[in-house]
């Protein structure tokens, strides 16, 4: 008479051999563990084994503790005064005073190429001189038609 069994109570019949080998296997570990740990602290450990029972130890006290950094940057003068164009198009430099010369109240730093501006200035000079004497020739006529 032969037995015929699912698939999932084969697995259980298998899964039930299969639970003592491991909790014996558990055990064994368990037991090897604490014997090892055991025979470490009875200074039974080998040349070759580092033992764990020591530490260092060094007493508390305040010290210094210096902290070296390297950074990149720029350094800046503490009374810096930083100089700005107030053109609204570029001009060229012509003369500058050297970096690091003395300078007093009224001195000149920085003299600008002003020919283009020269010859603006000139050109609406030119076309104020103009707009007037329209303006003095229009209340003359109308002067006259009074």
């Amino acid at each position: 008479m032969t037995t015929q069994h699912t698939r999932a109570q084969r697995y259980r019949l298998r899964a039930g051999r299969a639970l003592p080998w491991f909790v014996g296997a558990v055990v064994v570990l368990v037991v090897g563990g604490i014997g090892l740990s055991m025979w470490a602290k009875k200074g039974g450990a080998s040349v070759g084994v580092v033992a764990t029972k020591t530490a260092d130890r060094a007493p508390a006290r305040v010290m210094d503790f210096e902290i070296t950094t390297t950074a990149g940057g720029e350094l800046d003068a503490r009374n810096k005064r930083e100089l700005r164009s107030e053109l609204d198009r570029e001009a060229n430099i012509v003369k500058i005073v050297d970096e690091g010369t003395r300078v007093k109240a009224g001195d000149i730093l920085v003299e600008l190429n002003g020919e283009q501006i020269q010859q603006q200035l000139d050109q609406e000079t030119l076309e104020f001189e103009s707009a007037s004497a329209q303006k003095i020739a229009a209340d003359n006529a109308y002067d006259i038609q009074l």
